[in-house]
């Protein structure tokens, strides 16, 4: 859950999925890293704007022989957005 829930509509709409469901969450993993690690792991993620499909040029590139160039780097994924 890489940032989720970001929002009251999707901190309800994930409370209400568990309820429909009469599940409950009782365990939460908080991973704390430092702000230089942060930076270097989101500026990797590009975006392949065919697919919406996520990639980190670091821990998950994409398929050998994909054109990396063909990838978007988000605004958001930017060192001075983050």
């Amino acid at each position: 859950f890489d940032g989720f829930p970001r929002t009251v509509e999707q901190y309800n709409f994930w409370k209400n999925w568990l309820a429909n469901r009469k599940m409950k969450l009782d365990l939460v993993i908080a991973i704390q890293i430092n702000e230089e690690e942060t930076i270097k792991r989101l500026s990797a993620r590009r975006m392949d704007p065919k697919t919406s499909e996520i990639y980190n040029l670091i821990t998950d590139p994409p398929p050998a022989g994909f054109d990396e160039s063909k990838l978007v780097h988000r605004d958001d994924d930017k060192p001075e957005a983050i």
